[in-house]
């Protein structure tokens, strides 16, 4: 018998930082999946949010990635009893 899943991937960071200077810039943020320690060739550029501009102070932000649908089969071995 096999079981199929279906998961649903969601990331969702709150983000909370500082800015002690006056920079008023955008600031790039990216959650990059790592696919290989030993090259970036493997790595994917999830999601990318710009924000901005940025005036001394606290910021907080919520930055959510939907990754997708992953199928997992599992095969289940079923023995009859007769």
């Amino acid at each position: 018998m096999y079981l199929y899943t279906i998961y649903v991937v969601n990331f969702l960071y709150l983000c909370v930082f500082a800015d002690l200077c006056l920079w008023c810039l955008d600031l790039e943020w990216k959650i990059i999946y790592v696919g290989s320690a030993e090259s970036e060739e493997y790595d994917q550029t999830l999601d990318t949010v710009v924000v901005g501009p940025i005036i001394a102070g606290r910021h907080m932000f919520v930055f959510e990635v939907f990754v997708g649908i992953i199928n997992v089969h599992v095969c289940i071995l079923c023995q009859l009893l007769d």
